[in-house]
């Protein structure tokens, strides 16, 4: 029966390749519509589609009348690296439209035919600065970096030209900057140093200046020599915040443990949670344990936004393994957001030292942040969790311990099993329990789930909860369906939503858990098949 399955849905799949093929076809038609959207669209969709046919059409597409669909052509015929479209895009390093000829600079350099170097030389040229860097960069990717030494001479003297406060000249510095810092090229070091100490100019304060300032100390740590460190140091303390952010990011890319203190100091004081931000991330990638107790210090810093905020978890995940001792510690004395981030970064890190206390936090605190406790532990998939998981599932009816014992896996299918059938329970609880064992696949769980989605006796809710947990199992483990009959016109006005879109009660405390991906390897002409069978499985019941 097993084969017989799987030769069906291997014939579905191939009945279904056309289709996708024809898709290519749809996309040319659509390339010639009178709406620009729709034809920019299908420029994008054919370069991701890599399909030769669309070569030709992309290349016509260089030339048309809509600058979008020009740009997105140049784009697209990169993707597809096809040698024929060398001289096409080679035309248009001409075109009237800047991105226009950066987009085919890039194309070129992806499609690596040495034919294109004298083209891109002479773009070098160029009246727009950044599309001189575009095709300095194809160049370089080309393996002719020698072409470049004297655009990057003028690169430099477009650094040291001009006074402080000329708007062009100040321009000319940011753009050289900024080209200096992706080329990489160790030679505009010092003169990157020079701008941003604003060596020679009478004011560091003039808005132009600044904004070149902030510009070279991006560049040094894209180059990430040591060699700017120091300067880079001195300039956590500069007047302009911007100055101060890109300086901390620059440091935390080279890497240098002697910036350690100074960044501390900065995550301690600074006044602008952007530069605090960059700081602690670079403490992260330095990844020095004298950062550790200053970043969980952070894990409570008040920033504005969750993005700012998930800095210093993401930092002590990066310094790892000396962190856990400490972060012990804040999750038995800390605030209540300091338990919660320390939590969150347990679970990441998943050092089977922090079960114990965070099996102690789950069952002391009676808060939100009990949400964390249960996913940490199911982040680090110690067994011992199991038992307070489940006696936090049964009691606090909460979700996240579902997902945690989801995530542990086999050690917790028995233990599930046992609230799934235990009607001393509520359904709602079951209903989390049948949600966990569909999540975690194990072809165990079959019976005891078909023993409730087949008893009429049972709420509906928990009933579509074990069907949905049988079609998840059946669909990863290739395991034959029983088609099961229960009665789906009866809906009790007290059935609730179920975990994760199909998810059980309480919808706002649902935890983001991946779905497991299906272990198929037939590969993608399996995945389709997979989908055509529960479609037609689910159309059958």
């Amino acid at each position: 029966m097993k084969l017989k399955l799987i030769l069906c849905m291997l014939i579905l799949a191939t009945l279904a390749m056309p289709v996708v093929a024809d898709n290519v076809d749809d996309l040319i038609i659509d390339l010639k519509s009178g709406i620009n959207d729709v034809r920019q669209n299908a420029v994008q969709a054919l370069g991701e589609s890599n399909d030769p046919r669309a070569v030709d059409p992309l290349i016509e597409a260089l030339m048309d009348n809509n600058i979008g669909v020009r740009q997105s052509a140049a784009e697209a015929l990169g993707m597809i690296k096809d040698t024929k479209a060398v001289d096409p895009l080679i035309e248009a390093l001409k075109d009237e439209n800047q991105m226009v000829r950066s987009n085919a600079a890039d194309a070129l350099a992806k499609i690596g035919d040495p034919k294109a170097v004298d083209p891109l030389t002479e773009v070098l040229k160029d009246e727009d600065k950044y599309v001189q860097l575009h095709a300095a960069s194809s160049l370089v990717k080309l393996g002719k970096p020698e072409y470049i030494e004297e655009y990057i001479d003028q690169l430099i003297l477009d650094l040291k030209k001009g006074k402080a406060g000329n708007i062009g000249t100040d321009k000319d510095r940011t753009a050289a900057a900024k080209s200096l810092g992706e080329i990489g090229d160790p030679k505009a070091i010092d003169p990157l140093i020079g701008v941003l100490k604003g060596e020679g100019e009478e004011s560091s304060k003039i808005y132009y200046l600044r904004v070149s300032r902030a510009s070279a100390a991006e560049a040094l740590g894209k180059i990430g020599d040591p060699k700017a460190v120091d300067a880079l140091i001195e300039a956590l303390n500069d007047n302009d915040n911007n100055v101060r952010q890109n300086a901390a990011e620059a440091l935390g890319k080279i890497g240098d443990p002697s910036a350690v203190d100074e960044l501390i100091y900065v995550v301690q004081n600074d006044m602008y949670n952007d530069v605090v931000m960059y700081a602690t991330e670079a403490l992260g990638k330095i990844g020095d344990p004298r950062a550790v107790d200053p970043l969980i210090m952070a894990l409570d810093g008040g920033f504005e936004n969750e993005y700012q905020s998930e800095a210093p978890v993401e930092a002590l995940v990066k310094i790892g393994e000396p962190a856990v001792d400490p972060l012990v510690e804040a999750l038995k004395g800390g605030s209540e957001s300091t338990r919660n981030q320390a939590a969150k970064v347990l679970g990441k890190i998943g050092n089977p030292r922090a079960v114990d206390p965070l099996i102690e936090a789950l069952e002391t605190y009676k808060e939100y942040y009990r949400f964390n406790f249960a996913m940490a532990l199911g982040e680090i998939g110690d067994p011992r969790a199991v038992d307070p998981l489940i006696k936090a599932l049964k009691n606090e009816e909460d979700v996240a311990a579902a997902a945690a014992l989801s995530k542990i896996g086999e050690p917790a299918i028995d233990p599930l099993i046992d609230v799934l059938r235990d009607d001393v329970n509520s359904g709602d609880v079951r209903s989390d329990a049948a949600w966990a064992l569909g999540e975690i696949g194990d072809a165990r769980a079959i019976d005891p789930l078909n023993d409730v989605a087949q008893n009429e006796k049972e709420w509906q809710g928990l009933r579509q909860k074990a069907e949905e947990a049988i079609d998840k199992i059946e669909t990863a483990g290739l395991v034959e369906p029983e088609k099961t009959t229960t009665n789906t016109e009866e809906t009790p006005t007290n059935a609730k939503e179920t975990p994760n879109v199909e998810k059980t009660p309480n919808v706002e405390k649902t935890p983001n858990v991946e779905k497991s991906p299906l272990p198929i390897s037939i590969g993608a002409i399996s995945l389709i098949a997979a989908v055509l069978f529960m479609k037609f499985k689910r159309d059958r019941l």
